[in-house]
């Protein structure tokens, strides 16, 4: 009966581990999503910032979209037979 009482003990003794290390994981990957909604946060707001005083609307209304320099891109019909439009900067349309 000892043995059984024993064998009962250690398994709580590792179940309490396993919560234990459990909710220290769980604390760790909260401050890393927090720590890495922050950074996106972050950028979110440099963009805006880069962005502030841009038309949001196009000239054909659908809205523009610019580079990481600040260049305007610009849709380009497909060729003969592609299905999808290719989005380049602007500046490089002939």
């Amino acid at each position: 009966m000892a043995s059984e009482m024993n064998e009962i003990k250690s398994m709580f003794e590792k179940m309490t581990i396993e919560i234990v290390n459990l909710i220290v994981r769980q604390t760790q990957w909260e401050n890393q999503h927090e720590k890495a909604f922050g950074e996106l946060k972050e950028s979110l707001d440099k963009v805006r910032r880069f962005d502030k005083g841009k038309s949001v609307e196009g000239q054909d209304s659908s809205g523009e979209i610019y580079t990481h320099s600040g260049n305007p891109m610009a849709w380009v019909p497909p060729l003969q037979g592609d299905q999808l439009c290719l989005l380049i900067p602007q500046q490089d349309i002939l």
